[in-house]
């Protein structure tokens, strides 16, 4: 069955449909576009959803993407994810210090 906008089927409304079926992916598969991808960027990307669904925690992301504790560690260092989330935990630290009184 097929689903469109308008009265009747032409050409334009299967182009759109053969579009948007190229574009589709089954749960857990991702179609490479054509104009390509860099890999690292995918890997840096997962990682950083996983680590942000799980709030940090490693062995949870680790469940999310299917890797051990130690090779999700290796990735997050290889890519600098270590470096970025030290960044943000030191800054958020800082604005909670900011907004605690001082006591003199």
């Amino acid at each position: 069955m097929l689903l469109v906008d308008t009265e009747c089927l032409d050409a334009a409304s299967i182009s759109s449909l053969v579009d948007a079926a190229t574009h589709w992916a089954p749960p857990g598969r991702v179609i490479l576009p054509p104009e390509g991808v860099r890999l690292e960027d995918v890997e840096r990307d997962l990682l950083q959803q996983a680590l942000s669904r799980a709030k940090g925690n490693q062995t949870r992301a680790c469940a999310l993407v299917g890797l051990s504790r130690d090779t999700l560690r290796y990735r997050i260092a290889k890519l600098g994810l270590d470096k970025e989330r030290g960044s943000k935990r030191r800054s958020s630290a800082r604005s909670e210090q900011e907004e605690q009184p001082r006591l003199e």
